[in-house]
């Protein structure tokens, strides 16, 4: 009997310890803080495709091309961090002034949308605060700063890309996601994660299938511009050029031409051939214009290209491909990205002729059509470049029908 009523008493002391932890605990969690987003606004890093728009507030929107990123809509979640539950949502459009929480740790998390793995031209902006909630005490927010946290991709296709492929496409792919970029496609796709593997798929006119794929690795928030264009290996042997650009960081991938082309070991007769007429593009001063130029930001670097046609000079093209020369830059220097210096209207010619008579220096008076020797002067650009890869595609034809073309890259650096 004795030996009952001690075990008796000692469930009544367990149950009655358990009910006094259980109403501490109770009176801990029912002890409560403020936390005031009065003073508490979200700033918006955007880096934009041509342009450096800096930190933007987030009560303006912030443009992508055919999207807009309103700010009202950026979602707002807060968590528990003692439990990890989710205690409320809003958008920033609707944010309350003051809330009432239990006292602990807690979480903001601040994003444009639900990020997905692949998506057209929706860049995804994130952050995230910890904050700790104290009894009888306001806890004030202020300043948060959302950066993008996924990858853009932008694939882009020189004129002459498009003339000597008849179809092609390039998709990519980050292992979850994938988009593919037709020809007419100019939009940028972002992706989840990183690595992004690009791969070009293709036709040539003649039939022959052109396919090369590479795998690049991106921090988070970059965006990787992918730049297409055709060179000429030799003189008539087409081949493509693939310049992948990672900010500063450019690579040439060349697909091998055509391997139909037969040669008769034998062209008959004694007679030797008649050599082919030169037509050439060279850096004066010993400048290897097939590596990077590679300068000190803010100076001038001299930078001169010389052409030799012994056939004469048919066309002379000119193609900026460069994040900071973009159509509209130079368009307030009423310069195109695009341009063929043997047929300038005279408005262009003044502008990119001698300095003397009022013009950049670029060129010289001279009339290119059916010259043998002309010489492009890039260095009163050189200091007016910012930090970045500057490509000038140059493309140079003869009377004879030869055509040569060159890609002069610029980078100046810090």
């Amino acid at each position: 009997m004795k030996k009952g009523i001690k075990y008796g008493g000692w469930l009544s002391a367990l149950l009655l310890l358990t009910v006094s932890c259980a109403k501490k605990e109770a009176i801990e969690y029912e002890e409560t803080g403020k936390v005031s987003f009065a003073n508490w606004n979200v700033i918006i890093d955007v880096e934009s495709d041509a342009e450096e728009a800096g930190a933007e507030a987030v009560s303006t929107a912030v443009s992508t091309r055919g999207n807009e990123i309103s700010p009202d809509e950026f979602i707002v979640r807060l968590y528990w961090v003692t439990t990890g539950a989710k205690v409320n949502e809003w958008k920033v459009g609707g944010m309350p002034d003051v809330i009432d929480l239990k006292t602990g740790k807690y979480r903001i998390e601040v994003m444009s949308h639900e990020l997905k793995d692949a998506e057209w031209e929706r860049p995804y902006y994130y952050t995230q605060q910890e904050f700790d909630i104290r009894k009888s005490e306001v806890t004030y927010l202020n300043q948060l700063i959302c950066t993008q946290q996924n990858t853009g991709v932008r694939v882009n296709y020189s004129n002459l890309l498009l003339e000597e492929l008849s179809e092609f496409t390039v998709v990519v792919d980050n292992g979850k996601g994938t988009l593919e970029y037709g020809r007419n496609e100019t939009r940028r796709g972002y992706f989840s994660t990183a690595p992004i593997k690009i791969t070009l798929n293709g036709k040539r006119h003649d039939g022959e299938a052109v396919s090369e794929q590479r795998t690049y690795t991106v921090k988070t928030g970059e965006n990787l511009n992918v730049n297409l264009n055709v060179v000429l290996v030799g003189t008539l042997a087409p081949a493509l050029k693939v310049d992948m650009t990672v900010r500063e960081i450019t690579e040439n991938v060349v697909i091998p031409p055509d391997d139909d082309t037969i040669v008769d070991p034998d062209p008959g007769g004694d007679d030797k051939p008649e050599p082919t007429p030169i037509l050439s593009v060279t850096g004066r001063n010993g400048l290897d214009i097939t590596q990077p130029i590679v300068y000190p930001y803010g100076t001038q670097r001299s930078v001169v290209v010389d052409f030799l046609a012994e056939d004469g000079i048919q066309d002379l093209w000119v193609e900026i491909s460069s994040p900071f020369l973009t159509e509209e830059v130079l368009g307030e220097m009423h310069i195109p990205t695009r341009f063929n210096l043997a047929e300038l209207s005279p408005d262009l010619q003044t502008i990119l002729g001698p300095v003397a008579s009022g013009g950049i220096g670029l060129i010289g008076s001279d009339p290119i059509r059916g010259s043998r020797e002309v010489t492009f002067d890039i260095t009163t650009f050189t200091p007016l470049l910012d930090v970045n890869t500057h490509d000038f595609i140059l493309t140079v034809s003869d009377l004879g029908g030869q055509r040569v073309t060159r890609t002069l890259t610029l980078q100046p650096s810090r």
